[in-house]
């Protein structure tokens, strides 16, 4: 009779690892960051292992310059000037070398980005509200790609980069930082830039 019992057990114990996996993968192919809940509040607590512990999926939901976006877009203006001010000093400066440049194969350095974000949190909850980007700075692909490698420039620099650099000049610039002959052409196709 223990015999039995001892083989019911064993089956009933491998039933139930069976449905957990089950639930355990179910369970990652629904789960989703959620940026007021989890990932603003790391921040703010300065958690700077926090994204380190994420699973790869969850990893390539952050996106370090949304966060930046988020992070300035304080409530009061107390706090608007210090995240405007630390987010700039800590995180923007030299931003795009450690920004995932998937043109050009380079992974970039997201935990890096989180950790100086994490630098920027108060230690308590801050209201955000939503601050709209400003509409028409991005008005072809020319200054697209040029964004990529200058993510901090106003308007006013953008063109004048584009005002005293030749088309010839330009492609040169891309072709040199490993954009291939196609993408370079698809760039500057239908731009009104003369060289």
């Amino acid at each position: 009779m223990s015999n039995e019992i001892e083989n019911w057990l064993s089956d009933f114990h491998n039933l139930n690892t069976d449905t957990e996996i089950v639930e355990e993968e179910d369970d990652k192919k629904k789960f989703k960051l959620d940026l007021f809940k989890t990932v603003l509040p790391a921040i703010e607590r300065g958690d700077k292992f926090f994204y380190r512990n994420l699973r790869p999926e969850e990893q390539n939901d952050v996106e370090p310059w949304i966060l930046m976006r988020w992070l300035t877009s304080a409530d009061s203006d107390r706090d608007q000037v210090h995240y405007l001010l630390s987010v700039n000093d800590l995180v923007n400066n030299n931003f795009s070398r450690f920004s995932p440049k998937k043109t050009l194969g380079i992974e970039g350095h997201k935990e890096l980005q989180w950790m100086l974000l994490t630098l920027c949190g108060t230690g308590r909850f801050v209201k955000r509200k939503f601050i709209k980007p400003p509409r028409g700075m991005i008005k072809d692909k020319l200054e697209t790609a040029l964004l990529q490698f200058f993510p901090s420039l106003r308007s006013d620099e953008l063109e004048l980069i584009i005002k005293l650099n030749s088309t010839d000049e330009l492609k040169q610039f891309f072709i040199d930082n490993g954009f291939d002959d196609k993408t370079v052409n698809d760039i500057f196709k239908g731009n009104n830039k003369e060289s």
